[in-house]
């Protein structure tokens, strides 16, 4: 009885590790996602499980062994056939066959154009009338790319851009990565312990064939507060294999995170797989909140974006970057989207100047950018303006004396960001927006003021007592994010 046991354990194991699936995918031409009459059949389709790959017969069929450890089946994407968000993948279940309604890819005629942001954190979506006012303005916009983070805490900006920003509403094919906060909540949301990306966005990872170039989409390689609901060497199996399927394609890597932070290579577990011999000459990321660009001695240019809304943190002025990828490489331009809307310049509470032995105020302002170099911030009390110096992330600072004000008054304190410079001298790949043409407060400047009151303490004592306060504030910010 008990090697009986033990024999239906082994072949329900093997059962379920051999599982095998099929399906078809069609030209779905009246897109009602039915195989009739008039749809095409398509052939050399490329199907995976993540793990494993199958490719579509004469008639549009395919069969796959499951790997054991497979949550998902997607069809690659390509420059004939595409699908939208939540189109292209299924979550796998007790069935055995997934079909894959295609449409029509839109052309792409010449360079990849693509708009990049990473970093969402958000259900806001006022960023997305960025996209579209820079894709009405640059029609050869091919390609949307937002580079993981989408949601934070919870799955309202996962749903918000499933729904909201996707091919049908851009006009144009969106590809989304997964990042380490659209991880790192699972264990705290209703369906714990199944991944919120996964179930709402798809795939952990998969590939798609865009303007000729192989587009390969990474995981995240570490949630802090969470264990991965995936292995990373299970990835790099997966590129291995990939690359082996395209052999001399160029190819891009789509991910939160460089994967090895280098961006030299991807570890699986029969060995690396080195990114210049299998031809990857672009790498596009965000995660770090920062605009930069690496480049390799390959040729290679990886590419990471900040923030380009209210919802994450970051120490540049909210933006998005284009990316156009020909045949000479890859070239970009940092946008600054509608700034004011997003320059948050704040003042020291009214009761907690600090002011020092000579009678000087300190003046302490929060303004987006103080890492960039579109912003100058000035303070104004009494008459008296200082210009601050940047003294941290998002922090100006400054002195001033010959204010005018004693103990015990009270005065407003206007804190005012400007673009110092002129547009035509900023550095080369950097434009400032202008949200509507014409619009008169977007170039700055920007406006806040506080009335400021210099109580009748001890210099030590308010400024300790503004110290702790700010102190607590810069706590409150750090658990925020």
């Amino acid at each position: 009885m008990k090697n009986l046991i033990t024999f239906i354990a082994l072949a329900s194991s093997m059962a379920l590790l051999g599982r095998e699936i099929s399906g078809r995918v069609w030209l779905d031409k009246n897109g009602d996602g039915k195989l009739d009459g008039e749809d095409k059949l398509l052939q050399g389709m490329l199907v995976s499980d993540g793990y494993g790959f199958a490719t579509t017969d004469a008639g549009g069929a395919y069969r796959l062994k499951l790997h054991g450890q497979a949550k998902t089946i997607h069809v690659q994407r390509n420059d004939e056939y595409t699908a939208d968000i939540g189109q292209f993948w299924h979550m796998l279940s007790g069935k055995e066959n997934y079909d894959f309604p295609m449409a029509n890819a839109r052309p792409v005629n010449g360079p990849v154009n693509i708009v990049h942001c990473g970093d969402m954190e958000s259900e806001n979506l006022d960023y997305v009338e960025g996209i579209k006012e820079i894709i009405a303005a640059h029609p050869e916009t091919s390609l949307i790319v937002l580079s993981g983070d989408i949601s934070a805490g919870n799955t309202k900006g996962l749903q918000a851009h499933r729904d909201m920003v996707n091919a049908k509403s851009l006009g144009r094919p969106v590809a989304y990565s997964c990042g380490n906060h659209d991880l790192d909540f699972r264990t705290r949301w209703p369906q714990s312990p199944a991944c919120p990306y996964l179930t709402i966005m798809g795939p952990w990872w998969e590939s798609f064939i865009h303007g000729g170039i192989l587009f390969v989409t990474a995981p995240i390689y570490a949630s802090w507060e969470a264990a991965l609901p995936y292995d990373m060497l299970d990835f790099g199996d997966y590129l291995k294999e990939l690359c082996a399927r395209h052999p001399g394609c160029r190819k891009a890597l789509i991910c939160h995170d460089i994967p090895d932070l280098t961006g030299y290579s991807v570890q699986s577990h029969s060995g690396a797989v080195n990114l210049d011999d299998e031809g990857f000459s672009t790498i596009i990321y965000a995660h770090k909140h920062i605009n930069v660009v690496k480049k390799y001695p390959s040729g290679r240019r990886a590419f990471s974006v900040a923030t380009p809304n209210k919802g994450g943190a970051g120490c540049f002025g909210h933006s998005i970057r284009t990316i156009r990828l020909d045949s000479m490489g890859g070239t970009s331009k940092i946008i600054y989207w509608d700034l004011k809307s997003h320059m948050a310049i704040t003042a020291p509470s009214p009761d907690m100047v600090e002011v020092d032995e000579a009678g000087r105020l300190h003046v302490s302002v929060a303004a987006y950018g103080s890492t960039d170099e579109f912003v100058s911030v000035t303070a104004t009390i009494g008459g008296k303006t200082l210009e601050l110096q940047p003294s941290g992330c998002m922090a100006w600072s400054g002195w001033l004396g010959g204010h005018g004000l004693a103990p015990g008054q009270t005065s407003l304190c206007i804190a005012k960001a400007t673009i110092p410079i002129p547009a035509k001298t900023w550095k080369q790949g950097k434009v400032l927006h202008c949200q509507k043409t014409g619009h008169p407060h977007c170039n700055g400047p920007w406006l806040c003021q506080v009335k400021l009151h210099w109580p009748s303490l001890s210099c030590w004592a308010t400024a300790f007592l503004w110290r702790l306060q700010m102190t607590q504030k810069a706590k409150k910010a750090a658990f925020a994010q």
